[in-house]
């Protein structure tokens, strides 16, 4: 989620916690959350919006992805794993183009 930081408004930047909204308002006034990591006890908690709005998002996951799904748009993971965070990183770019496409970001 980093590497788009720069395209979107940071709200958090803590050890523990990186949150970003886009620079859209919904009618309420409110940025558009793009996505979050949250360190939680035993878990780290990446939510990504996109996922919600374009669940096609989720469409060509890997099984083991799938798996640490925990919510319409969140994933938990309990200890690291490089292969599913790269293609996790790939989601979150695709996300973040089709966000950009939208002019959400």
């Amino acid at each position: 989620m980093l590497p788009y930081a720069a395209g979107l408004a940071v709200k958090c930047d803590k050890p523990t916690e990186f949150h970003v909204d886009t620079r859209h308002l919904q009618p309420d006034g409110r940025p558009l959350f793009f996505g979050s990591v949250r360190i939680e006890e035993g878990r780290v908690a990446y939510r990504l919006m996109a996922v919600r709005l374009e669940p096609q998002l989720l469409e060509r996951i890997s099984r083991a992805l799938r798996n640490r799904v925990c919510d319409q748009y969140g994933f938990a993971f309990a200890r690291i794993d490089d292969a599913l965070f790269r293609e996790l990183a790939l989601v979150t770019r695709t996300a973040y183009l089709r966000f950009r496409e939208r002019g959400f970001a």
